[in-house]
């Protein structure tokens, strides 16, 4: 017994030495004894596969039987271990998919790659069509955030809901977030520093450990500074701030309350542009939660996944259709007010409307024609900061924050801030406002700018695109937004002269879509001569076929718009289009 217990004790003092020197000499070792544990721990397995000819690293549960697929994308400097730990609480339920991303983890770090937003998303894209994956849940930490938003973005039928966990992605402030390494690691006081900018809590590491991470931080510094960020700061997709209202996904925005790297505003700014989305603050975390309270990221994923959504993000053409009503609203007020233009507005309200101001309530819009005769002699301009729009049942809910501007008639100036909750009632063609709540949220001292271009042909352009989008044919709608002896050179077709040509060319090429989507960007306005406008706009189109082939293309327009304020719209006298990018099948 006692040669069995010493045989024993001399396999377990060899064990302890071998750790110890494992430990000591060989740190990485251990660390990756570590991240398989976990791996194991999480029912995840380690695989491989080629994607453009690369070998492409990641882990699955290969829970492909699992009625939901859930893809987890990690940040910059990380690995498809980031996710490992809230994996274990989700893998039951999902089928978990965890890629190195490109030039990460195990994948090879080649700077010729495509390494910017762009560049990754059609990496993942790829990636994740060859595993054969088409709908799926969508979560990311930091630049793996800002890679999942712009992914909702140009794959926005892909994604069946989203989760940005302190996502980059967005520029405001002059407030940069991919600022690389600095400099080189000298110490255990400098790991702890960068440390300090990612955990709520630096975790304490022995000293082997803390070796090894200033060791790979120092390797890794030239390629991520000079590589991988210049390629992000540089490509498409950097910032996002003028894209994301396009995030069909319901979203949760996920965030570690001592965040040091990215600013909450910017959890706020996605959470107010984002159409249908909602802000989680975890206390006890900063920059990448999912490593300091997995569990509670964890659990605040599949709470969101299963949450059944009350609202729903409308189709293009019913944002289009709301946006119009809404810069008619403004219009009435930022031109002399007479009985025509009044009875125009009074078309955009139901009769049972409800409204709410500063000055009081009202019912019905029988009483709205007496509320305006305070503003006679008054200049008033209305402009838009933002817009979000949601789809409820038979109704369209819509907020906006505005600044407005006026000069009253004994030359007083005023400027505020105001928020609008708005509901309009849904119908085949323009929706109707039903409630109308104006909340003053500011006073701000600006200089006072005309905003009745803007409004004015931004009302027309929404109807047109609108129009655009009904795909049935019908030129009815246009005749009220095209002046006589109008043109219209289409990048695609001959010049436009007549209604009955319009007509024949939306009865061909439109018809072999079966959806349709404009995004405008890039909007401006030049005043030519009074009621003469120069407007020019970029289209960022998508649409599908009725073979269902997902289709896109982006062209530029530039309209000469002729207005008569008594009208309901302007009109367009000529419009000339040109291609930024020619119509293509996405893959």
């Amino acid at each position: 017994m006692k040669k069995i217990l010493k045989i024993i004790g001399g396999i377990i003092g060899f064990l302890m030495l071998a750790i110890g020197i494992i430990y000591f000499f060989f740190p990485q070792k251990l660390v990756d004894f570590t991240y398989s544990q976990n791996a194991i721990s999480a029912d995840l397995k380690s695989k491989n596969i080629l994607v453009n000819g690369n070998k492409t690293h990641y882990y699955t549960n290969n829970n492909t039987s699992a009625k939901d697929t859930l893809v987890l994308v990690h940040g910059l400097g990380d690995d498809k271990n980031s996710f490992v730990q809230s994996a274990k609480f989700l893998t039951n339920d999902y089928y978990l998919i965890l890629p190195d991303l490109l030039a990460s983890g195990e994948n090879n770090k080649d700077k010729f790659l495509d390494l910017s937003i762009k560049g990754q998303i059609e990496f993942l894209h790829k990636f994740l069509t060859k595993l054969g994956v088409k709908k799926f849940y969508l979560a990311g930490n930091s630049m793996g955030g800002h890679i999942s938003a712009a992914y909702a973005i140009a794959y926005p039928d892909d994604v069946k809901k989203l989760v940005l966990i302190n996502a980059a992605g967005l520029k405001l402030d002059d407030h940069m977030v991919y600022t690389g390494f600095d400099n080189i690691l000298q110490n255990e006081i400098d790991l702890d520093k960068v440390l300090s900018r990612v955990f709520y809590k630096v975790p304490d590491m022995p000293r082997p450990l803390k070796k090894m991470y200033i060791s790979q931080i120092n390797d890794s510094r030239d390629f991520l500074n000079n590589s991988i960020i210049p390629q992000i700061k540089k490509g498409k997709y950097f910032d996002l701030k003028d894209s994301i209202n396009k995030i069909k996904a319901p979203t949760l925005i996920l965030w570690g309350k001592h965040d040091k790297v990215v600013k909450f505003n910017v959890a706020e700014r996605y959470n107010r542009d984002i159409p249908i989305s909602e802000i989680e603050v975890i206390k006890n975390a900063s920059h990448s939660p999912q490593l300091e309270v997995p569990n509670v990221v964890a659990t605040s994923i599949n709470k969101f996944i299963q949450k059944k959504m009350k609202v729903s993000t409308p189709t293009t053409r019913e944002q289009h259709l709301a946006k119009v009503q809404l810069h008619r609203w403004y219009q009435l007020y930022e031109r002399e007010i007479n009985p025509e233009r009044i009875s125009n507005q009074m078309e955009i309200l139901t009769d049972n409307i409800y409204m709410k101001t500063a000055a009081g309530e009202m019912n019905g819009k029988e009483n709205y024609p007496e509320r305006l005769t305070v503003y006679k002699s008054w200049k008033n301009a209305h402009h838009i900061d933002n817009i979000k729009i949601l789809s409820a049942e038979n109704k369209i809910k819509l907020e906006a924050d505005i600044h407005y501007q006026n000069i009253r008639p004994d030359g007083e100036k005023k400027s505020y801030t105001i928020h609008y909750n708005t509901e309009l009632t849904k119908s085949d063609t323009l929706p109707q406002f039903s409630h109308i709540e104006i909340i003053p949220t500011g006073e701000t001292n600006e200089t006072f700018i005309d905003a009745y271009p803007e409004n004015r042909t931004k009302s027309l352009m929404y109807y047109w695109l609108a129009s655009m989008e009904s795909l049935d044919g019908n030129v009815e709608p246009f005749k009220e937004l095209l002046a006589d002896n109008f043109t219209l050179n289409f990048s695609t077709s001959s010049h436009i002269k007549s209604i009955q040509e319009l007509e024949s060319w939306l009865n061909g090429t439109p018809m072999q879509l079966k959806k349709s989507s404009h995004y405008p960007e890039n909007f401006s306005v030049k005043t030519i001569l009074e009621n003469e406008y120069q407007v020019t706009v970029e289209f960022d189109w998508r649409g599908i076929t009725k073979d269902n082939k997902q289709v896109k293309a982006k062209t530029k327009h530039i309209w000469y718009v002729v207005d008569n304020p008594n009208k309901r719209f302007a009109k367009i006298l000529k419009a000339d289009v040109s291609q930024i990018e020619p119509f293509r099948i996405m893959e």
